[in-house]
């Protein structure tokens, strides 16, 4: 780790649902993060392009109140990873700061997930 900037994240506003972007340094988008609607719990779709041009669509499906998340593959409906935040940590209650465990599947870029679950708590703490 040198301290390389990989990406910012950007919430965009000219949207019907609550939509993110992440962009390399340069600004160029990554990654868009689309909220939909869900009676229970939070729904939110990821797209990007993989290294092989193909476009990824990864389903975030969560319940913030359960403190837990997951990430699914659409088209294979494979897991990509799952995170979950643990309650009542003596840094929760002494510093306000929440502590997560993230499981990322083999393969899986483990910077896009951490961005994508950013974004997926802004979401849902607006």
């Amino acid at each position: 780790m040198d301290h390389n900037h990989l990406f910012d994240i950007r919430k965009e506003h000219m949207h019907v649902h609550t939509t993110y972007v992440m962009e390399d340094p340069s600004g160029n988008k990554i990654c868009e993060i689309r909220s939909s609607h869900k009676f229970i719990g939070s729904k939110a779709t990821a797209t990007y392009t993989d290294r092989y041009g193909k476009q990824v669509f990864l389903v975030m499906k969560g319940n913030w109140n359960d403190r837990a998340a997951h990430i699914m593959n659409e088209s294979t409906g494979e897991p990509v990873a799952r995170i979950s935040r643990k309650r009542l940590t003596a840094r929760h209650i002494l510093f306000g700061q929440d502590t997560y465990n993230v499981t990322v599947a083999p393969g899986v870029d483990m910077a896009l997930v951490a961005g994508l679950y950013i974004c997926f708590d802004e979401k849902n703490n607006d």
